[in-house]
């Protein structure tokens, strides 16, 4: 049976950036597996040998990489999408409330994938399929946000507070 989720540190005490500490589960952490992304993502994906390292490498167009793509296509970005979707509706109510305008919005975009145009990876379709996935639902719904607009601090990629 096909399953995947998403996990996303909302808080810490550890000393460091929050949003880069990220890994890739299939039951038990892969360690090689680099995400660029600010979740961790679980599913029962197919690994690329006994030593559980890594998914396994799309070197071959065959049925392993194919459940590889779905699981990420059809399960993790749905889980993924899902997060986001949570993250606003608890931005939406703390805004209404005027409190800490800027670091909540951060906290926010914080949850979004970094967009880069690295080609062909699992993770690289995750990220197109989740933000693809986040903007199909938005549009039919409406905008993301149902607040004034705030000014937030430009920086390149958002900071965890």
């Amino acid at each position: 049976m096909p399953r995947a989720g998403v996990a996303h540190l909302t808080s810490s005490n550890r000393v460091g950036n929050a949003c880069h500490q990220s890994q890739l589960f299939c039951f038990l952490p892969l360690a090689d597996a680099q995400l660029n992304i600010p979740v961790s993502v679980n599913g029962h994906f197919f690994v690329d040998c006994e030593a559980r390292q890594n998914l396994w490498a799309r070197r071959n167009d065959n049925s392993r990489s194919a459940w590889n793509l779905c699981l990420t296509k059809n399960a993790v970005a749905p889980a993924y999408c899902e997060l986001i979707e949570r993250r606003c509706r608890e931005t939406n109510e703390i805004l209404q409330s005027n409190r800490q305008q800027e670091q909540v919005l951060a906290r926010y975009l914080c949850v979004f994938p970094p967009v880069s145009a690295n080609g062909d990876s699992y993770v690289a379709n995750l990220k197109k399929e989740c933000l693809s996935a986040t903007a199909r639902r938005h549009c039919a719904s409406g905008v993301l946000l149902q607040q004034q607009p705030v000014h937030v601090a430009e920086a390149s990629q958002p900071q965890c507070v």
